[in-house]
């Protein structure tokens, strides 16, 4: 072994002797220095963003609805403070006109509010929610005040003003500085958003791009030399001289040269580990891991160096094909990541409604489509709008059998669209052809049905509910009936008002409002449906809600609350679901929280078989009629998680199913529906747990041209931009990410983790063996 070792150290020499190596190594440490005084400092929430607002058309209506001098309304109050330009266009929307108000423009507005309180009057704002820590604030002396709290105050005063407008943010921010200083611009952030664009952003920007393409390039200057100088005459006789195989000299020499990219390598990437904890807080002792990952991706090229020098014995030849190598790679990884965006991902099914033996899909590229058995491929059920932004709510099943659901215009960054939404009714006598019908409330995310035949419409800020008697086609339009088509035209104070009313979120025609005035919607929000259709649960930014139908003789339709329980919860995704005649709360890496129909807690469940704190959950579904509730998670693995009868909860992976993205219960034959590996759908017997029928539709057109040329030619080309993948999940520690967007659902990017690995591996394998076998066979 004395000899290897000493052939790796000569070979480490060599390259060390480089100036190009010290050149590295001085940009290496310039950039650290650089970085070093990167740092932040932790403030109250204040200022408003343009991703704070999550229902910035629902703002506009609210603000224009009372910007009227003579309507004094926690609304109307900060209209009328706002900048003059802003209040012109509100005053324009309030006359019935078509105005675009941009979102950084209204968060600019608000944040100015924050610098006075002229704006605020506590009798007028008596009626709003005041939160708890609005509450404690407003206890502090106003002398005893810091600027930072009196700008908290007016923010929170502002929220309750209006309500269901602004994204859940937590009480506290990070800013960032630089060397003590802080940022010219305002750039507060929250810290879990923050951790997330660190870890799965920032590092991996710096590793792909400054260890991923200069290192390396800079690696394969230096070391292509290495091979060439083994074979001249009196080095290689004076190696070959000592008790050592060739091909065990080449591996050797191979590893000389990875070892001196190791220490470039390590320098870099602990450089930016201390970096990040000393100055940021976060020790991710993970991030040391992208130290062979990095080395490893160099072994990729220089494999192909070494072996070109081995046969042509020159640097420059093994420098040129390296890189030649590099560009086949790249322009192999854009085909790929091309075909991924265009062809497959928009095919991905993201929802699912089953009615007897017909099964309707709503995909990632905003298509709804129905699977034909006959052909055995999914049909499209309306023209392509691809790259249109739209938005397909998820589809339902109604009591009748019919399937609905909604395309919503350009609903996949704004959940209000481009304008009114009709609902869309799928029925087995016209060949489920979507016919449009009753009108959804402007921003609906989501569908649900009672076993009365109705509707449940949740948007941004109500609980909307219609009778099964107006879920039909819509009626023909008429004429204008002789009336004179120009009165017509012209907009009524009726009309305005229940335009803004829709603008707003409001209910229209056919829906009416069933949340009490004392329970208000935040996210995160979610919503189950008892067995009966009488009794709904609502959970709303950490407090849950039982809400009772009223009786059909009272005068408001709002449903009574009859019960509400406050959790005091952080702010994240949760999936409130009845699980039996029980109700249970998921939280993504969290274990479940189960209550009875009071919303007493049920503290006596064992949770066994299982550790949540593993998943990161995407769907949860309800599985009538059982005791158990169907899960999946953003690495696409789906389990079931049942209520038993000895006060314990068990997890049951449904077994054979991968890359799960959506599911679906189907009552009448008890299946659970899992679509899996793009558009293949699998009936889970619940009974068993496992797979009782498989759809495994034919493909064509495009994806037959990604299945056998693209997908090949990926297989066979070592895949080195996706180990950016590996890189992401091993800094996180997650193999996914949840793409941040205006949807409530936000899509989710599985990362490709093992999968570069293994054709990087078997590259390098290759190569080297082609090497070991060449150098051992020819006479040099």
């Amino acid at each position: 072994m004395g000899p290897y070792l000493a052939v790796i150290g000569d070979s480490f020499r060599a390259a060390f002797s480089s100036r190009v190596l010290w050149v590295a190594i001085a940009a290496i440490y310039l950039f650290l220095f650089s970085i070093a005084p990167f740092g932040y400092r932790e403030v109250m929430t204040t200022s408003f963003r343009a991703f704070d607002l999550s229902n910035g058309t629902r703002m506009k209506a609210m603000l224009a609805q009372d910007i009227d001098e003579s309507k004094r309304t926690p609304p109307g109050m900060i209209a009328r403070a706002l900048p003059e330009e802003l209040q012109a266009n509100l005053r324009k929307v309030a006359e019935g006109q078509e105005v675009r108000i941009r979102l950084d423009l209204l968060a600019d507005g608000l944040t100015e509010l924050l610098e006075r309180d002229d704006w605020y009057d506590a009798d007028v704002w008596k009626k709003t929610v005041r939160l708890r820590e609005l509450r404690e604030l407003e206890e502090i002396p106003a002398s005893d005040q810091s600027e930072d709290e009196r700008r908290r105050i007016s923010r929170l005063r502002i929220e309750a003003a209006l309500p269901g407008v602004f994204q859940s943010r937590s009480a506290r921010s990070l800013s960032l500085t630089y060397a003590g200083f802080d940022f010219p611009a305002v750039f507060q952030i929250d810290p879990s958003q923050f951790k997330l664009l660190l870890n799965h952003f920032v590092l991996r920007i710096i590793i792909d791009w400054i260890l991923g393409f200069v290192m390396i390039f800079l690696g394969i200057l230096v070391t292509a030399s290495i091979i060439p100088d083994m074979l001249q005459p009196g080095s290689l006789h004076l190696l070959l001289s000592k008790p050592i195989k060739r091909s065990w000299l080449f591996l050797a020499k191979f590893l000389g040269g990875c070892a001196f990219v190791m220490v470039c390598v390590t320098q870099l990437i602990v450089g930016l580990w201390l970096i990040c904890g000393w100055r940021l807080d976060v020790w991710n002792a993970r991030l040391l891991w992208c130290i062979p990952v990095c080395v490893f991706l160099f072994a990729v090229f220089y494999s192909v160096s070494a072996v070109a020098g081995l046969r042509w014995r020159s640097p420059i030849l093994s420098i040129g094909l390296a890189n030649a190598f590099g560009a086949l790679c790249l322009i192999v990884g854009i085909a790929g990541g091309v075909s991924d965006g265009f062809i497959t991902e928009p095919d991905r099914i993201e929802s699912m409604a089953v009615s007897g033996d017909t099964v309707i899909a709503a995909t990632r590229g905003a298509k709804l489509k129905r699977f034909d058995v006959t052909t055995n491929r999914w049909v499209d059920l309306f023209p392509d709008n691809r790259g249109g932004g739209d938005m397909i709510l998820p589809p339902v099943t109604l009591a009748d059998g019919r399937i609905i659901t909604a395309r919503v215009r350009s609903g996949r960054m704004n959940l209000f669209g481009s304008g009114s939404t009709s609902s869309l009714l799928l029925d087995r006598s016209v060949a489920w052809t979507p016919i449009p019908s009753i009108e959804l409330p402007t921003s609906t995310t989501h569908l649900f049905t009672t076993p009365q035949g109705e509707l449940l419409a949740l948007n941004s800020s109500e609980l909307m509910l219609a009778s099964g008697g107006l879920l039909r086609p819509i009626d023909e339009p008429s004429a204008s009936d002789g009336k004179n088509t120009s009165e017509a035209a012209k907009p009524t104070p009726n009309a305005l008002f229940s335009k803004l009313m829709k603008m707003m979120g409001g209910a229209s025609d056919g829906f009416r409002s069933i949340i009490p005035n004392s329970v208000s919607l935040s996210t995160p929000r979610s919503v189950a449906v008892a067995p009966s259709g009488d009794t709904v649960f609502v959970y709303s930014g950490g407090t849950l809600s039982r809400l009772d139908r009223q009786a059909p003789d009272t005068p408001t339709t709002q449903w009574k609350v009859a019960a509400t329980k406050s959790l005091g919860l952080e702010t994240k995704a949760s999936w409130f679901r009845m699980i039996g005649d029980d109700l249970v709360l998921l939280r993504s890496d969290s274990p479940p929280m189960f209550f009875d129909a009071s919303l007493e807690p049920l503290t006596n469940i064992e949770l066994i078989k299982f550790d949540f704190g593993d998943f990161k959950i995407s769907d949860v579904v309800t599985c009538t009629g059982t005791s158990e509730v169907a899960i999946v998670t953003t690495d696409g693995l789906a389990f079931t998680l049942g209520l038993g009868d000895q006060a314990s909860a068990t997890m049951t992976p449904l077994s054979g199913l991968s890359e799960v993205d959506a599911l679906s219960w189907d009552a009448a034959p008890r299946q659970l529906f899992c679509s899996h590996h793009i558009d293949q759908v699998a009936a889970v017997d619940l009974a068993s747990h496992r797979v009782a029928s498989t759809i495994k539709p034919s493909i064509a057109g495009w994806r037959l041209v990604d299945r056998y040329a693209v997908t090949p030619l990926r297989t066979v080309t070592p895949q080195t931009g996706e180990l950016g993948d590996t890189i992401a999940a091993i800094v996180s520690g997650e193999s996914a990410l949840e793409l941040p967007m205006m949807a409530e659902a936000p899509p989710v990017r599985r990362y490709h983790v093992w999968r570069p690995v293994v054709t990087c591996a078997v590259f390098i394998a290759v190569m080297l063996t082609i090497g070991c076998v060449y150098f051992a066979r020819t006479d040099f």
